[in-house]
């Protein structure tokens, strides 16, 4: 059963969980419903990401080079650690992110203009699990 916060949008039979922080995500393709990546993991994802207008301002499948970074520890803007913490592997969501989780009063200009609402349609590809465990020294006596 979906949650109460939850709401189907009939169009597209994909369920839109409305976010309380400013991240509102669309699931586009299920992923294994198990595998999330935790605070400190680096994720290895594809996106696209536009602007409130629509229009393109990055995008690693032209690239054809997928980006990995840290999730959950400020190293990417606040939306994409808020968003893809709940993604799991093999899952592509659309997420929506206000201004104040994106690049805020100050965009990033000339590509992301001050006070701008952004979607990126993120592939959660890969979770590379942070080190849990103290590596033991291997020096032998």
């Amino acid at each position: 059963m979906a949650s109460p916060d939850a709401q189907h949008n009939e169009h597209n039979g994909h369920v839109q969980l409305p976010s309380h922080t400013g991240v509102q995500r669309t699931t586009l393709r299920v992923g294994d419903k198990e595998t999330r990546p935790t605070k400190g993991d680096r994720v290895v994802i594809h996106y696209i990401g536009r602007d409130e207008r629509g229009k393109e301002f990055d995008n690693t499948y032209k690239r054809n080079m997928p980006f990995e970074t840290e999730i959950g520890t400020g190293k990417v803007i606040r939306g994409w650690d808020e968003g893809i913490i709940r993604m799991t592997v093999g899952e592509k969501a659309l997420l929506t992110i206000s201004p104040e989780l994106a690049y805020g009063s100050e965009g990033y200009p000339p590509m992301i203009y001050p006070n701008s609402t952004l979607t990126f349609e993120i592939e959660l590809i890969e979770i590379k699990r942070k080190e849990t465990t103290t590596q033991a020294s291997s020096t032998r006596r």
